[in-house]
């Protein structure tokens, strides 16, 4: 009986762990890929579980099996990770022909509540404060299909230009994939062709 009772606790266990798996591997990152983030937390992870599994299963004098304890540990850390680091999902609307850089600038009037960005022709769209410092799960369609996972990098950046009294705009990019015969365009040029609502882009 106890033995099941170990079998049912790590079978589900490891559910949570392949759910925070795949999770982790899904999640859009600035520097570092998502594999590598994933197998260093699973190695730090494992080994700090597996020496507070020891002190508890001696502690307790269980004769329950060590890896039990280790997988219930690390599903817990998992859990607690997952709730720290969630992030709302926003999603991108892209023009179906557009590829190239996109960007979105953070806006002044707040947007805070915006689950949903449509980008311009020239590929620009606002966010709120909240969203560029804090992140958020990006889910980018275009042309009614979901391209999410073809984004490979989001950047964060900022723009000064002395040709305009020296403003300053914080954007999100990131490049939607495909061929284009036309120039990527530059935040000042962008400024120039009106592409940028200045008046909504935070200073």
């Amino acid at each position: 009986m106890k033995m099941k009772i170990q079998i049912g606790i790590v079978a589900l266990a490891f559910f949570v762990l392949i759910y925070g798996a795949v999770q982790i591997l899904e999640m859009p990152t600035m520097i570092l890929p998502s594999w590598f983030i994933l197998i260093l937390l699973v190695g730090v992870v494992f080994s700090v579980a597996t020496g507070i599994a020891f002190l508890i299963k001696t502690l307790l004098k269980s004769d329950w099996n060590l890896f039990t304890f280790t997988v219930i540990i690390m599903a817990v850390f998992c859990i607690g990770y997952l709730a720290l680091t969630y992030k709302p999902s926003c999603k991108i609307v892209v023009d179906a022909n557009y590829t190239g850089e996109a960007k979105l600038f953070v806006s002044k009037h707040g947007m805070n509540n915006e689950d949903k960005v449509i980008l311009n022709r020239y590929g620009v769209g606002y966010i709120s404060k909240e969203k560029f410092d804090k992140g958020f799960y990006p889910i980018v369609i275009q042309g009614g299909k979901d391209i999410t996972k073809k984004i490979q990098e989001y950047r964060k950046n900022t723009f000064t230009s002395t040709s305009l009294n020296q403003k300053s705009f914080d954007y999100l990019s990131f490049d939607i994939p495909g061929k284009s015969d036309i120039p990527m365009k530059s935040v000042d040029d962008l400024i120039k062709l009106d592409a940028v609502d200045t008046t909504l882009a935070q200073e």
